[in-house]
């Protein structure tokens, strides 16, 4: 009705999100380069900020695109925000409980805005030739004294690249563990899985 109302016109169909995903996807890979075909299947990974949730579809029809379920659904609470909370559990363990609690609100969200839109946006640990490379990330707590200990100076927190790897490291492992899970779905039946599709 809200479509029909935007001027959209009276013959709408609506599909679900993973089913939106793969239309975009394959639509957008085809038009470049023609590899995804009728029979294929697709495993849609949909990485949200709570919930990470798959679901494997065969393409039925590429024109115009129809897509079916190929193994059932799954998913887990390993999105985004878990990694907020492993961030925040590693900056309580260095600086220690009571000097946590005692951080400014303003202190905090600084810290917080700077993990989401600077070290979550830009860690890559496979741009390192070595295990780990030597780069550092440098979390602003303005206002919060010196600690060597705590690696805190001049107003900034000092977190190595094996630190960070070590809070995406578990929350990763459950997405491909789900990965895998559709994957062995899909053998089960004899099929297998042309690629994924990260939403």
């Amino acid at each position: 009705r809200a479509a029909e109302k935007a001027g959209m016109g009276t013959n709408i169909c609506m599909i679900s999100e993973p089913e939106a995903a793969s239309h975009y996807a394959v639509t957008s890979i085809n038009q470049k380069r023609k590899i995804i075909n009728i029979g294929d299947n697709l495993i849609i990974c949909d990485c949200g900020g709570g919930t990470v949730d798959l679901i494997a579809q065969k393409i039925v029809s590429l024109s115009p695109l129809r897509v079916e379920e190929s193994a059932p659904g799954i998913g887990a609470l390993c999105g985004g925000a878990f990694l907020n909370l492993r961030f925040e559990d590693l900056v309580r363990e260095r600086i220690g409980s009571k000097a946590f609690e005692s951080l400014k609100p303003r202190t905090w969200a600084t810290a917080q805005k700077d993990f989401e839109e600077t070290v979550k946006r830009n860690f890559n640990p496979s741009s390192s030739q070595a295990e780990y490379d030597t780069t550092k990330y440098y979390i602003p707590l303005p206002g919060v004294p010196d600690n060597a200990a705590a690696g805190i100076e001049d107003g900034y927190l000092a977190l190595s690249t094996a630190e960070v790897a070590e809070i995406f490291r578990p929350i990763v492992n459950s997405v491909i563990e789900l990965i895998e899970r559709q994957r062995n779905t899909l053998a089960e039946h004899g099929e297998t899985a042309r690629g994924v599709i990260l939403v």
